[in-house]
């Protein structure tokens, strides 16, 4: 079950994320209370890896996995 710290209101459905009230960002639920995505800190989280080119029309976004296998 997920609360609004703002009106109090409780939602059953643990796929909401916001209020449908006042669209405030819910708290609680089942998965634990960290956060969803992992924070970086330090250089290395600022660090910034050249996308790569497959012809000379400019830069293209790598994808996810291609960008932590070149960050090994």
């Amino acid at each position: 079950m997920k609360t609004c710290p703002k009106c109090n209101t409780e939602y059953t459905d643990d796929s909401l994320n916001f209020c449908l009230e006042d669209g405030e960002w819910l708290i609680g639920g089942e998965k634990g209370d960290g956060p969803a995505t992992a924070v970086m800190s330090g250089e290395d989280s600022t660090r910034h890896w050249p996308a790569t080119t497959s012809d000379s029309s400019g830069p293209q976004s790598m994808s996810s996995a291609e960008y932590l296998i070149r960050g090994i």
